[in-house]
Formats: C-alpha cells, structure tokens, sequence
C-alpha cells in the first residue's frame, strides 16, 4: 500500500498558500508606467497597458491555481488522517 507522508503534505500545502499570496501582493506592482514615459508619442506606448493587464491577469490566475492546489492538498491530507485514524 502507498504510503502519504501527512505532515509533508500539510507542509506542501502551507508552501502554495503561501506563493499565492506572495503573487496576489506581487501582480499590483506590476506597471509598464517607466516604459511608457520613455516611449510618450511612440505607437509602442499605446500597446503597453494591454500587455500590463494581460500580466498581472495571468499572475492571478497563477496564484489561484497554486492556492487552489495547496487547498486539495490539505483536503487529502485531512481524508488520508481520517482513513488512517492519524489525529490533525
């Protein structure tokens, strides 16, 4: 029979908890502003803010799904304790 280290998986799931709440502070830092002060009157400028929020969008998204992960694997180390009659 397999063997699910609990307190590993617990420790994993704290870990992605934690990248995704270092992504969610991180994705409003994110700003072509600098650039776009250098590019003013350039038609690249106009092209900037998309990309900006296409950015900061995919870290969310990232920072969703590494929470969403940690979240899974604290459920199955909640369901493997249980089955196993180990205590949280």
């Amino acid at each position: 029979m397999p063997h699910a280290d609990i307190e590993a998986t617990r420790a994993a799931a704290q870990r992605l908890g934690e990248g995704a709440d270092a992504l969610a502070t991180g994705r409003g830092e994110i700003s072509v502003a600098p650039v776009t002060q250098q590019l003013t009157g350039s038609r690249t400028a106009d092209l900037l803010a998309p990309v900006q929020t296409q950015a900061r969008l995919r870290i969310s998204d990232a920072g969703q799904e590494l929470s969403t992960l940690g979240t899974a694997l604290d459920t199955l180390a909640d369901n493997v304790a249980a089955a196993t009659g180990e205590s949280r």
